[in-house]
C-alpha cells in the first residue's frame, strides 16, 4: 500500500510516453528517418528512464513481492489466533485439490506448540515459491513464515473451493449444492 501512490504516478507518466509514441508512429507525414528525432523530441528520456526504475523496484510479475509477505508478517499474532480458533472450532472438508493444504492447516497447532520445528516436519509443497524460501532454512522452519504461508494457501484453497467449511453457506462444500441424478 506504501508504494501504490508511487506505482500510481508511474503509471501516469508511462501511459504519457506510450501515447507519444503512438502519436509519433501514427503521423503518416513523418517518414521512417525521422521517426527517432520526433521521439525524443517528444519525451523526457531521464524521466522515462526512473519510471522504469521505480517500475522494476515496485512491481512483482509474480504477484507475490518480499513488501507484501513482510507486511503479512507484521500480522503474524493475529493470524496465529486466528488459526488456532479457527482449526479448533471449524468443522473443515476439501475436494482432491485441497487434502493436502487441509492435512497442513489441521497439523499447524501442533506445530505452533512445539518448540523446534524442522522441515521434515512439514508439508513444504503447501507453500508458493516466496514462502518456502522465507519458512524453510535448511532443516529448520521459521514458524511465523510457515503459519502466515499456510493461512495464505487456506485462503487460496478457499477461493478455488478445494477447501470449505461444513455445513457453510458461502464456503461451504460446493458439492452439496448439484442436483442430484434423479433430480
Amino acid at each position: 500500500m506504501a508504494s501504490l501512490r508511487q506505482l500510481s504516478q508511474t503509471a501516469v507518466q508511462m501511459s504519457d510516453t506510450v501515447e507519444a509514441i503512438i502519436n509519433v508512429l501514427n503521423d503518416p507525414t513523418l517518414p521512417d528517418h525521422d521517426l527517432r528525432a520526433a521521439l525524443m523530441a517528444g519525451l523526457d528520456l531521464q524521466a522515462v528512464t526512473a519510471a522504469v526504475v521505480t517500475v522494476r523496484a515496485t512491481a512483482h510479475p509474480d504477484g507475490d513481492s518480499d513488501g507484501v509477505a513482510a507486511e503479512m508478517l507484521r500480522r503474524y499474532l493475529t493470524v496465529r489466533r486466528l488459526i488456532l480458533a479457527i482449526t479448533e472450532n471449524t468443522i473443515w472438508g476439501s475436494t482432491t485439490g485441497g487434502s493436502q493444504i487441509l492435512v497442513a492447516l489441521k497439523a499447524l497447532p501442533t506445530l505452533l506448540r512445539t518448540a523446534a520445528v524442522r522441515s521434515a516436519d512439514i508439508d513444504a509443497t503447501v507453500l508458493s515459491a516466496t514462502w518456502a524460501r522465507r519458512a524453510v532454512q535448511g532443516s529448520t522452519v521459521d514458524m511465523r513464515s510457515y503459519t502466515v504461508a499456510v493461512t495464505e494457501a487456506v485462503h487460496r484453497a478457499m477461493r478455488a473451493r478445494d477447501l470449505y467449511i461444513e455445513g457453510g453457506t458461502r464456503w461451504g462444500n460446493p458439492h452439496t449444492r448439484l442436483l442430484s441424478n434423479k433430480a
